[in-house]
């Protein structure tokens, strides 16, 4: 079964955007984006990935 990554920091928000990410691999907390790990920013909503993140090899979020 594929990881979802969740998190209770934002009122309204409990998954991050990464679940619905055609860059997201389901079984780790990587992506094609971060293939070494997503920071911790981006996992914590605190980045919304629809815009560009040092690192993230020009790939943001792609709805699936």
């Amino acid at each position: 079964m594929g990881l979802v990554v969740e998190h209770n920091l934002k009122p309204g928000k409990n998954k991050i955007q990464c679940n619905e990410c055609i860059h997201f691999h389901k079984d780790s907390r990587c992506c094609d984006a971060f293939p070494e790990g997503i920071p911790t920013d981006i996992i914590l909503g605190i980045h919304d990935h629809r815009d560009p993140f040092p690192g993230d090899n020009g790939m943001q979020f792609e709805p699936k």
